[in-house]
């Protein structure tokens, strides 16, 4: 009578493998979740309202292709650019925009 030399095959052993094969998969997909969380950036949008002092308003700044308003949206994004390039945040940001006059 010859005993059985595979003794590892019994069934305690193969849940064991499966428990440690789905626990390593778990660990392994925390950590990919938290890595690809911790590189990939958010976009975030601002929209702020200003008074430009010493500027009076004029009803030519209601048309977008008046040239009061095409100068005075390239001056203001162009200051905007500089403020935003000169700060710490500067290679994040990507642009601005003049939603309107009023």
């Amino acid at each position: 009578m010859e005993a059985k030399k595979d003794a590892s095959s019994s069934p305690a052993c193969y849940r064991s493998t499966v428990i440690a094969f789905l626990l390593s998969f778990l660990l392994i997909g925390v950590f990919v979740g938290l890595f690809i969380g911790y590189m990939v950036q958010e976009q975030h949008s601002f929209m702020e309202t200003v008074e430009l002092k010493g500027l009076m308003y004029n009803q030519s700044l209601q048309d977008k292709n008046s040239a009061f308003s095409i100068v005075l949206t390239s001056v203001l994004k162009s200051k905007i650019k500089n403020v935003f390039t000169a700060s710490s945040i500067s290679n994040h940001y990507v642009d601005s925009g003049i939603v309107a006059y009023g």
